[in-house]
């Protein structure tokens, strides 16, 4: 029953938490596992950390004196319980109800699967330059969650760099490659009177901050203000 629940959230049409195949392996994982190291556990050969020892020693010893179907149906059933928790919550995940779509941001560039979007105000212009790894929609999620429409708000002339999943042109890509495109939108960029470029980029990721000095060195257009806290856009 819990586990045709789970099959049946899986083939729902409708939205799912993604990736649902990875929260999927996770949870058949975990019970898989909890099914086969019982055994082990049992019988002491199970290994474990030295510093969780004496709590391994401890189970151990309390499920010997515990009735051996007991535990077995009892496990059984948390699996169970847990299975179509699991379910439930896909279920609710994909009726939910959720706000109309927001108007796309039009396009100013595109090349490949990236492309440029741009939320226009008078301003002093910005350019959002997500991670690699991040879909653009993080920074324009939905009305009450879109940094780059708040900005154009405030007034400033906002471009979103988008780059999308990689496409058959991608695939191939390295650092460098991209590097050269970011070149191309600042020309782009430029070519329409937008200079010079603050952007707001991230910090947190190695090649990230790479492509952005490497940029500014061979560019010296590009002036970075993503990581620091008192940066503004003047």
């Amino acid at each position: 029953m819990a586990m045709q629940a789970m099959i049946e959230a899986m083939n729902r049409p409708a939205p799912a938490p993604r990736p649902l195949a990875l929260h999927l392996a996770i949870q058949n994982l975990m019970f898989t596992s909890s099914l086969g190291a019982l055994p082990s556990l049992k019988d002491g050969s199970l290994v474990w950390r030295d510093s969780l020892s004496p709590r391994a020693r401890s189970l151990r010893e309390r499920i010997q004196s515990v009735d051996a179907d007991a535990f077995s149906a009892a496990l059984d059933t948390e699996i169970r319980d847990r299975v179509q928790a699991f379910a439930e919550g896909v279920n609710r995940f994909a009726e939910a109800v959720r706000p109309d779509p927001m108007p796309a941001l039009p396009a100013v560039w595109h090349e490949g699967t990236t492309r440029v979007l741009r939320a226009e105000a008078a301003g002093t212009p910005v350019v959002l330059i997500p991670s690699l790894v991040n879909r653009a929609r993080i920074l324009d999620l939905d009305p009450d969650h879109s940094l780059a429409r708040f900005l154009a708000l405030a007034g400033h002339d906002t471009y979103l760099v988008d780059w999308d999943a990689p496409g058959a042109e991608e695939m191939a890509f390295t650092v460098d490659h991209y590097v050269d495109r970011l070149e191309r939108i600042r020309d782009h960029l430029s070519h329409l009177g937008v200079q010079p470029l603050p952007h707001l980029g991230p910090a947190m990721v190695q090649h990230d901050r790479a492509i952005i000095v490497d940029m500014h060195k061979r560019a010296r257009l590009i002036v970075p203000c993503g990581g620091k806290r008192d940066a503004k856009l003047d």
